[in-house]
């Protein structure tokens, strides 16, 4: 049976940061599992990118953290909180035909805009006082950048199903179920406004990614994907992210 927590957002709030710290450390668990049995990678060899079967591992490692946390843990929310977790998760919400050519044509004209901010992100100086985080951020985001590569490469169509999955699927499904799907109902509930609920889910949508150098224009696209959702209610229409 449900709990009925639908009008106490902080209790909502709570619950989903329960529900995803458990599921990436259980997915986290069976996920290393895994990638010990198989491939003989353990918690030592995550950074040695030089062998194939450490980027083989961390690409099961990363696609179970990512399922749970991003699949996993918005839908047992949903059972969790409603009886009905398709309706819960705006799964089956549609809207008019005119609707999604629109939203087709946002994500078009956006992309120079959003060029510009990538540009302009990237080009950030911080104060010379500020230098020994600047360089620590300029060393996260190349590490990002190596690992980022490393996940694009595969060999045979079984690893190109998990690059598939990590790259296109979860960020375009997944990573929308939690952020739009629950956790802007939940701010804009919470804040009673709708704009600041958009933007603090924004917000952290752009944290999550972890990159200094590319938090702006990752924080508008979250922006973008919020006003679609609430204007649309239609989660689904975020598979347009697939563009970027």
């Amino acid at each position: 049976m449900p709990i009925e927590i639908d009008d106490k957002p902080s209790l909502q709030f709570i619950l989903i940061m329960c529900l995803c710290l458990i599921s990436v450390i259980l997915f986290s668990i069976i996920g290393g599992f895994i990638t010990f049995l198989a491939y003989g990678v353990d918690g030592l060899d995550v950074n040695n990118l030089g062998n194939v079967n450490t980027i083989k591992g961390l690409k099961i490692l990363q696609l179970f953290t990512a399922g749970g946390l991003f699949v996993v843990a918005p839908i047992v929310y949903a059972m969790i909180s409603s009886k009905n977790l398709i309706k819960k998760l705006s799964l089956v919400n549609t809207s008019k035909p005119i609707n999604y050519l629109l939203i087709f044509g946002l994500m078009v004209v956006s992309i120079p805009f959003l060029s510009w901010v990538i540009e302009f992100n990237g080009n950030i100086v911080l104060p010379e006082f500020l230098s020994g985080i600047e360089q620590w951020f300029k060393i996260k985001q190349e590490e990002a950048l190596i690992m980022q590569n490393a996940f694009l490469t595969f060999e045979g169509a079984g690893e190109l199903i998990i690059v598939i999955i990590l790259i296109v699927i979860i960020p375009a499904f997944g990573e929308e179920l939690l952020f739009r799907g629950v956790l802007q109902k939940i701010f804009i509930s919470w804040t009673n406004n709708y704009h600041i609920g958009i933007w603090i889910t924004a917000f952290l949508f752009g944290l999550l990614h972890m990159q200094f150098y590319s938090f702006l224009p990752i924080m508008l696209l979250g922006a973008m994907f919020g006003y679609i959702f609430y204007w649309s209610k239609i989660v689904m229409a975020t598979y347009f992210r697939t563009f970027y």
